[in-house]
């Protein structure tokens, strides 16, 4: 039971991670996932788990968005040559395809990617050096993001996508306990204002009790 319990903690703090609220968790779903692979290969017995975890990654979780995000994070992008690998650029490439660049803008796209991968102008700066890992993805962003304006849009696209339907699910829920058959004859319009006040606040509670919690358990 215990060999059990260590292999499936990693997997559950993922998804508890994932599921939060409080900010975007995309860009650093990819991270996440390579250390919780990591971690489990290191334990006994880990194979069958392994084959398990990789094959759901690579049929049916991974996307090309994931790699983007994880591309476009300072955090990640300047270890390990994340800048200079083919699989990370590629995935960039095909998600700034479906955002349907025309060709003057894809021109300038490559070298602001050069731009970014080689820290240069507004990304050598020192606060862009010194906040890297500190500041929020989609801050860091919009405050030395400047030099290169086309990728700091498709970044903040990016790093700004959801990695869980939870929050919909959250929702949805809302709504069938408000709606119940003694309150079905509500107009729609009364329905949604009275929705968004209830969900509105639950978040507010929740930021309260999460204000030294970056990743905490969502409401």
């Amino acid at each position: 039971m215990e060999a059990v319990h260590k292999i499936y903690k990693p997997l559950y703090e993922i998804l508890r991670i994932v599921d939060t609220e409080i900010q975007p968790t995309m860009p650093i779903l990819y991270d996440m996932f390579e250390r919780v692979k990591q971690q489990i290969s290191q334990m006994r017995g880990k194979k069958w788990v392994l084959k398990i975890i990789n094959d759901r990654w690579d049929n049916t979780l991974s996307q090309p968005l994931h790699a983007a995000a994880h591309f476009l994070n300072p955090n990640f992008h300047y270890r390990h040559d994340v800048g200079y690998s083919l699989h990370f650029t590629n995935s960039l490439a095909i998600v700034v395809e479906q955002f349907n660049i025309n060709g003057e803008i894809a021109d300038t796209f490559v070298d602001e990617i050069v731009c970014f991968r080689d820290a240069k102008e507004s990304f050598g700066s020192t606060i862009a050096r010194k906040t890297r890992e500190t500041r929020n993805t989609a801050d860091w962003w919009t405050q030395c993001g400047y030099s290169a304006p086309n990728m700091q849009k498709i970044a903040m696209r990016v790093l700004a996508q959801t990695a869980s339907s939870s929050a919909c699910e959250r929702n949805w829920s809302t709504f069938a306990i408000i709606h119940t058959k003694q309150r079905n004859r509500l107009a729609y319009q009364k329905l949604e204002k009275i929705v968004y006040y209830y969900y509105n606040m639950k978040l507010r509670l929740r930021d309260k009790q999460a204000k030294n919690n970056v990743f905490a358990i969502a409401v």
